[in-house]
């Protein structure tokens, strides 16, 4: 019980510490694309979302096989017969097999495709090239920084993850700043230092885990191929999975450019920029939940994970009302207080966003179980085709001429259908009693998103269009909303617990 309650504090613990890491990376990460937006322009704008818009999308892949490979790692820490360091040798010689195969395929059929069929002023394709090469640089030194952020996670230290994070958002703001005042081509610069940064983030992860935790970090290449299988089938079927779904996403926007042009790029590109803030406050809790959930499982504490599992569902979901009903329901204020110059599309595409944002948040705490229980590979190929699907849906209905908006319904149709697919296998993987996450997840959560977004239209009707009136709205959501999860958001227990809590502040 003792190791439990302190299980508990350290979550708790670790997700204020990413909460204060994320206010600060999500003020700098928002005021630092106003100022790429008006530095480069709409068009520019659009060609590096369009060309170099990989690099926005190297999280989605990178955090994904953090996951993988802090699985194992995990599991190895709770061993008492562990060996850490044999996990990271294999793990870190897995990434580096990716990154030459990522690196050849870009330098040929990325540079054919680019040159070939991209939709890019004749007068920018020289910009063009020069942001696809520096995105492949950000792109091969992230998936090698894999293992070291593995490591950090495994081992709970969330104070260095955040400190790393904000170095990295203090960077940006740093060279955005040198952007303004860049004499040669500001495109060129602006993807040039997206590659620097990356190359910082590297050097810091490696330098404090080799002070750190020089026993679990010593690379030892192993050329027996037999040593490679169980561990690299899961972060090989993990990477596949997760690379459909960005492939899926960031073909959306390569048919988005061929059919459409940069303009559309570039109000996507605003959409994802916002996309992007508010999975940070997200990812705050799911961070320091993802080991919580794979040492219990590992640890066979079947119930503990499943508890853990129902109640991170709903905190991330309540996280996502608290973010996105506001932001919804004065989109189109909200960015042109921000930005000035509000591209084509982006009020639309920030909108639906939120829709693909609520179907990820929802299945996150599910993937981490799907990564926790080990046996991925069918997943990763039902779902990965799934994701997949999305470009040639979306090749058709833009061919047939239609509104490039129907990209986002298409994705979040398939969303939800994985969604259910992670149901079903976790069902037989991991004896997943899905009747009863229904029961105590989804049913509280469709009852607080059902009363907050109607009481939530009803204010937006009678308070102004001000600042002022930004502010009323976000804060009589907020508390209409934290007195649905008080009334109709919890179970019995949790509700006691927190009243207790409340009582004893008090």
């Amino acid at each position: 019980m003792n190791n439990r309650n302190s299980d508990k504090r350290k979550l708790a613990q670790n997700t204020i510490l990413l909460y204060l890491r994320t206010i600060i990376v999500m003020f700098i990460s928002l005021y630092v694309s106003r100022i790429i937006l008006n530095a480069l322009g709409v068009t520019d704008y659009g060609v590096f979302n369009a060309v170099g818009g990989i690099v926005g999308m190297l999280s989605l892949i990178t955090m994904s096989l953090v996951a993988a490979t802090q699985r194992y790692i995990s599991f190895e820490l709770g061993k008492k017969d562990g060996n850490p360091s044999k996990i990271f040798s294999l793990a870190l010689g897995i990434h580096i097999f990716i990154a030459i195969v990522v690196l050849a395929l870009a330098e040929t059929l990325g540079i054919w495709f680019l040159n070939t069929y991209m939709n890019i002023p004749v007068e920018r394709m020289v910009a063009a090239n020069w942001v696809f090469q520096f995105s492949v640089v950000s792109f091969v030194i992230s998936l090698l920084v894999v293992p070291y952020n593995a490591i950090i996670i495994a081992q709970e230290r969330m104070g260095v993850f955040a400190v790393i994070s904000i170095v990295e958002a203090f960077l940006k703001l740093l060279f955005a700043i040198i952007l303004l005042y860049a004499f040669n081509d500001k495109l060129i610069f602006y993807a040039f230092s997206f590659a620097l940064i990356s190359l910082i983030v590297f050097v810091l992860n490696i330098t404090y885990c080799k002070s750190n935790f020089s026993d679990c970090c010593n690379f030892e290449l192993e050329v027996r191929s037999s040593a490679y299988k169980q561990i690299g089938g899961f972060v090989g079927w993990n990477f596949i999975g997760s690379t459909a779904t960005v492939l899926s996403k960031q073909g959306v926007n390569v048919l988005l450019n061929v059919f459409c042009g940069v303009i559309v790029n570039a109000g996507r590109g605003v959409a994802t920029q916002v996309d992007n803030a508010v999975n940070q406050f997200v990812n705050s809790f799911t961070t320091a939940l993802r080991p919580q959930i794979t040492k219990t499982y590992a640890a066979k504490e079947y119930k503990e994970c499943f508890c853990l599992l129902n109640q991170g569902t709903k905190l991330v979901m309540y996280l996502i009302l608290l973010f996105v009903l506001p932001l919804t329901l004065r989109t189109d204020y909200i960015l042109t207080i921000w930005l000035k110059t509000v591209p084509e599309y982006a009020v639309l595409f920030t909108r639906l966003s939120f829709l693909i944002i609520t179907m990820d948040a929802l299945s996150t705490p599910l993937n981490f179980l799907m990564l926790a229980q080990g046996n991925i590979r069918n997943y990763q190929l039902t779902s990965g085709t799934l994701a997949l699907s999305t470009f040639p849906l979306t090749w058709i209905t833009l061919k047939l001429g239609m509104s490039p908006d129907v990209s986002y319904y298409i994705l979040f149709i398939l969303d939800i259908f994985r969604w259910i697919l992670q149901l079903i296998f976790l069902k037989r993987l991991a004896n997943l009693r899905v009747s009863l996450y229904l029961r105590e997840s989804i049913l509280p959560i469709v009852a607080v998103f059902l009363i907050t977004v109607v009481l939530g239209l009803v204010l937006n009707n009678v308070i102004p269009e001000t600042f002022f009136g930004l502010l009323v709205l976000a804060s009589g959501t907020s508390i209409i909303l934290g007195a649905n999860i008080l009334i109709f958001g919890l179970s019995d227990n949790e509700r006691k617990t927190i009243l207790a809590m409340i009582k004893k502040r008090n």
